[in-house]
């Protein structure tokens, strides 16, 4: 959805006035790329679901900090990139993480490419712990963290409650959790 700098604003000063339906917009427009952004980072759009929520809420308290100079989403990525960095950090487990970019890895991890190794076969354990799913399971793995879909569409599309889709995807994480602290 293209946006125009000066209706940016406008909807950025609108929300700083306490207009939340302005901020909405800021959200709809930007959430794709902030999205697509965590999960090239991540590599699990589960994370970067989480991620995106925690980097609007960032976006939205510090919304007076914002310079017009920059561009929102350049904005919105710097905020996204901190968030994954202090994600990493209290998590403590940099191996479960599905990192992509090596040069945030460097940031995250210094100068380790033992690590980096390590963190790239550990994001092949974890597509190979998904596809040894039932198929139930990893049908709404797949459904809900690659193809992106709600609850909704994924029961919609499977003809299921959605009571049961959030219960096969409560039971496929914790199998998956479960697989994972073995290794």
């Amino acid at each position: 959805m293209a946006i125009t700098k000066n209706t940016e604003l406008q909807l950025i000063n609108k929300s700083l006035a306490g207009d939340q339906a302005a901020f909405e917009k800021l959200f709809n427009i930007h959430k794709e790329a902030v999205k697509a952004f965590l999960i090239k980072l991540s590599g699990s759009e589960f994370d970067a679901n989480d991620l995106l929520q925690e980097t609007f809420i960032k976006a939205f308290l510090n919304l007076e900090k914002y310079n017009s100079q920059y561009t929102f989403t350049q904005w919105l990525i710097v905020i996204a990139k901190n968030t994954f960095i202090d994600y990493v950090r209290k998590k403590g487990d940099r191996g479960s993480l599905l990192l992509i970019d090596s040069g945030l890895a460097n940031d995250i991890i210094g100068d380790n490419p033992e690590e980096l190794i390590m963190l790239k076969e550990r994001k092949k354990e974890i597509e190979a712990e998904i596809e040894n799913l039932s198929v139930n399971y990893r049908t709404i793995i797949e459904m809900r963290y690659y193809l992106g879909l709600s609850y909704e569409e994924i029961a919609e599309e499977l003809n299921i409650p959605i009571g049961t889709v959030k219960i096969r995807l409560f039971r496929a994480k914790e199998q998956l959790n479960k697989i994972l602290k073995k290794h």
